[in-house]
């Protein structure tokens, strides 16, 4: 199938009438971004896939800005039958589809509307679609092989194989190719049964079947389950036989037991009887333990006491002593600070008369260096007033230079322009003199030439050569009139061409204001004289105020406050009867001998005040020695005031000092008589052992529990074993035993016969898969010799593999295996451009379908783009017709690309609309 042509008016942007014809082989559609190029590709797929009439998504999308109705004309010829479709989609009552068929065997035939619409499908194999929709992917066959949107360069064409009329047409064309087919239906039929009871074994991984209900699953299980019976029985056996004997030596340990019982009792008893005495003897210990501590309490008490009244009789006597020489010296720090207080007053009047000194002396250096601060300001003043002046001079010359420049016309990038245009108009002037009919006269005696160009006289032997480029009549004298008509082609587009140059040019130099390039020249070298003044007054300008003027301004405003700062300080160093200021010659050595003034009064100024401050911390020193020695009598007065009350106090409580030392003594005697009786007794319960007693009872007692213990635990586990021994469950036994064995013996035979039955059904599996798939390859054989061929141009080491259903599995290079996903989109775009042009080639028999790529190389690099142009120079040689739009063109043509039919889409589209009528 090849498209012969198409027409689109009124189609999303394109207005047109715009008809492009195409060639066998490549086509190359190119231009700038949004000048159509996707538009005129999706105008040819609505054409062919979308239907006239419907309100979808898609015919909304289609239309125009305004109130345009789009249509489209494609004509394509399949099968040595041309066939024009044209399609008016305007709404469901004013749509219109026809279809003209021009076959050598049935001449024309014409159709319209839904007829038209259903033969168009059936020509392109396209499914049914819905009346007022676009077709679904399900019902666009094999067309979505071979078609690349824009923006979908590296989209996988395995999306587009999914679909069931793609692969129908797929399948049934490589099968007529290879020759070979995979059984049928009845060899699908026999596979799906054998796959089925490969499955009842084994999953599609390979792996046994784990399933409940899987044959050996079953096998097993029956198998495990009558050997877990076998050995229960067997163990259960076992554990009878150990029953009976451990019964008889129960039996044996229970009349030992019994006759042991008596002697453990009486050693009980006897040991009990023991330790009762003991305790008795402990009960009384206690209770001469309490008396005794009570005694010593007491006289533990009565010995705090007379520490106590020890302690406040030497405490009372050191007081006593220490309070005289105390007073005393409080007496003593009093009449220090006497002294001290009556040597202050003539220090802090030799610091006053000092400070005043100091002060008087710093006021006049303070008013000599604000002085010296007032002359060097107004000296500033003076100079920032000179340089703003020559700012504003330098200002002044700039802003005039730039009034001048600015009523000059043009600059040097619009003299440029005119330079530009006037070339252009000199260029097409010459192609059209070129061109133009020549005509040369030379006088044989003299005559009166007249002409477009006005009348003249020509003397004997001159000569005069005349350019025609429009009709025009030449008289010479009165003897004859020359009629020139210039011909040739293209004169007619060299004549216009050349008059719209001038045009142009005269237009441009209007709008500067000049009438020539001369006047337009020689007012552009006057602004670049004035440019360079313009620079000249800049530079002075930044050189007098590098700031800026408002900066110097700001700066001179600066200086201004400075020296009435100055002024001010001056004034307020002043006083009425200061001597006069001296002039800037003097003033230095003024400043430097009131500074020297100065410093002398200073160090006078401190010497006398350290002294006063060494004086006043003295008799602060003073001061709080007197302070703390007044507190310190007073402390020592009260103490001995409080030590007196105290002592009486506890003598009244306690006695005097001999009825205290009696009472102790009479305690300390009793404590002594306590401890002798505690003695006696401990000693006598030393001698009955009292640990060995106790251990000795618990000992007995232990022996006798755990023989009665262990009467009764061999009593029950007595009983225990005699239920076992009399249980149902133990009688038979061994036949049951028997019988289990032959039970698992038969479960064994059927896990092999299972065995056998999966690893027949694998085996018959996988010969029968062995088969398909050499079947299959011999199937796939056309698909990957097609894309075989053109993939070793962009890839030299790859190959392709695809699948069953015709979709690419994997791409393997030396590197080793990837899938489409794998890839980089570069190497999707190149990959997936081999494959849909093998399709193409597939598909469409020997005349292929074509292509439409939209923009399907914008992730190729340099190096891999030679080499995609191999497979497009390829293909397009083999027969297909491509239909490629590009923004990238240049890029393209440098990489070799020679096209069948080059379109520039933007030269054409004005072209076309120039010629059409208004």
């Amino acid at each position: 199938m090849r498209i012969l042509s198409v027409e689109v008016e009124q189609y999303k942007g394109v207005a047109g009438p715009l008809t492009l014809t195409f060639e066998a082989g490549l086509n190359v559609i190119y231009g700038p971004n949004e000048i159509g190029k996707s538009t005129l590709l999706a105008a040819i797929w609505d054409a062919l896939t979308l239907t006239a009439r419907g309100e979808t998504a898609r015919h909304r999308a289609i239309k125009p800005h305004g109130d345009g109705r789009p249509r489209v004309k494609v004509v394509f010829v399949r099968g040595g039958v041309t066939y024009t479709v044209e399609k008016l989609f305007a709404g469901a009552a004013a749509s219109k589809s026809a279809l003209r068929v021009s076959s050598p065997k049935d001449g024309v035939v014409e159709l319209a509307g839904t007829e038209a619409e259903e033969r168009l499908r059936g020509v392109l194999g396209v499914g049914e679609t819905a009346r007022s929709g676009e077709l679904k992917p399900e019902d666009q066959g094999v067309w979505p092989l071979v078609r690349v949107m824009q923006g979908e360069s590296g989209r996988s064409p395995n999306e587009d194989v999914k679909t069931e009329a793609a692969r129908a047409s797929l399948g049934e064309r490589l099968a007529s190719m290879s020759g070979a087919v995979l059984g049928g239906e009845g060899a699908e039929e026999l596979l799906q049964k054998v796959r089925t009871e490969y499955l009842r074994h084994y999953t599609e991984g390979g792996q046994l079947v784990k399933r409940a209900d899987a044959p050996m699953v079953k096998a097993t299980s029956a198998a495990a389950a009558a050997k877990a019976e076998r050995d229960r029985l067997r163990d259960q056996l076992k554990e009878h036989d150990a029953a009976v004997d451990r019964h008889a030596r129960l039996e044996q340990d229970l009349d030992r037991l019994r006759r042991e019982q008596p002697r453990l009792d009486e050693r009980h008893r006897a040991a009990q009887s023991e330790v009762m005495r003991i305790q008795k003897l402990k009960d009384g210990l206690g209770e001469l333990d309490a008396r005794r501590g009570q005694v010593e309490a007491e006289a533990q008490l009565l010995a705090s006491t007379q520490r106590q009244r020890e302690a406040l009789l030497a405490e009372s006597a050191e007081a006593e002593s220490a309070a005289p020489a105390l007073t005393q010296r409080h007496a003593q720090a009093q009449e220090d600070v006497a002294r001290a207080e009556a040597r202050l007053p003539p220090q802090r009047a030799e610091v006053q008369s000092r400070r005043v000194a100091f002060e008087r002396a710093g006021r006049l250096c303070r008013r000599l260096r604000a002085h010296r601060e007032t002359l060097d300001a107004a000296e500033a003043q003076r100079v920032d007033q000179e340089r703003l002046r020559r700012a504003l001079a330098a200002k002044e010359q700039r802003v005039a230079s730039e009034a001048e420049q600015r009523a000059l016309r043009p600059d040097d990038a619009g003299l440029s322009r005119l330079e530009a245009l006037q070339a252009d108009a000199l260029k097409h002037t010459s192609r059209l003199e070129g061109a133009a009919a020549t005509l040369v006269l030379t006088a044989l005696r003299p005559f009166t030439l007249i002409d477009e160009r006005g009348e003249r006289t020509m003397s004997a032997g001159e000569s005069a050569t005349i350019h025609a480029v429009e009709p025009e009549t030449i008289t010479v004298g009165d003897v004859v009139a020359l009629g020139l008509r210039p011909g040739g082609a293209d004169l007619h587009k060299l004549r216009e061409a050349a008059h719209d140059a001038k045009h142009t040019l005269r237009a441009a130099l209007q709008a500067e204001g000049h009438k020539t390039i001369e006047e337009a020249r020689e007012a552009a070298q006057r602004r670049r004289e004035i440019e360079a003044r313009l620079t000249e007054a800049q530079a002075k300008l930044r050189e007098i105020a590098p700031k800026g003027l408002p900066a110097l301004e700001e700066e001179l405003n600066q200086r201004d406050a400075a020296a009435r700062r100055a002024q001010q300080a001056r004034d307020a160093c002043s006083e009425p009867g200061d001597p006069p200021l001296p002039e800037r010659s003097e003033l230095g050595a003024r400043l430097n001998e009131a500074e020297q003034h100065e410093r002398d009064a200073q160090l006078a100024l401190d010497e006398v005040r350290d002294a006063l401050v060494r004086e006043e911390a003295n008799l602060k020193g003073l001061l709080t020695d007197a302070a703390q020695s007044a507190k310190a009598s007073a402390e020592a007065s009260a103490r001995v005031d409080r030590l007196r009350l105290q002592l009486a106090a506890h003598r009244a409580e306690h006695g005097v000092d001999s009825a205290l030392s009696a009472k102790l003594e009479q305690k300390l005697s009793a404590e002594q008589r306590a401890v002798a009786e505690h003695q006696k007794l401990v000693r006598a319960l030393a001698e009955l052992h009292p640990e060995q007693a106790e251990r000795d009872a618990a000992s007995a007692a232990r022996a006798l529990e755990l023989n009665r213990t262990s009467m009764k635990d061999a009593e029950t586990q007595k009983a225990e074993i005699a239920g076992t021994l009399s249980a149902a469950g133990a009688i038979g036994l061994h036949d049951r035993l028997a019988e289990q064995q032959a039970k698992l013996d038969a479960a064994d035979a059927e896990l092999g016969e299972a065995r056998q039955d999966a690893e027949a059904a694998k085996l018959l599996y996988d010969t029968l898969n062995d088969c398909r798939t050499a079947a299959q390859e011999r199937l796939l054989a056309p698909l990957q010799q097609e894309v075989a061929g053109l993939l070793r141009l962009v890839f030299p080491d790859a190959t392709a593999k695809f699948d069953e259903r015709y979709a690419l599995l994997n791409i393997s290079r030396e590197q080793g295996a990837d899938s489409f996903e794998e890839l980089s989109f570069g190497a999707k775009e190149q990959l997936g451009l081999v494959m849909r042009l093998a399709f193409a080639r597939l598909l469409g028999g020997e005349d292929g379908l074509p292509v439409l790529l939209d923009d399907a190389l914008v992730a190729t690099d340099e190096a891999r783009l030679e080499r995609t142009r191999r497979v497009l120079d390829a293909a397009a040689a083999s027969g297909l017709q491509l239909l490629l739009v590009t923004c990238h063109w240049p890029r393209l043509r440098e990489a070799g690309l020679a096209p069948s039919a080059l379109i520039d889409l933007e030269a054409e589209r004005r072209r076309q609309e120039r010629r059409a009528p208004r």
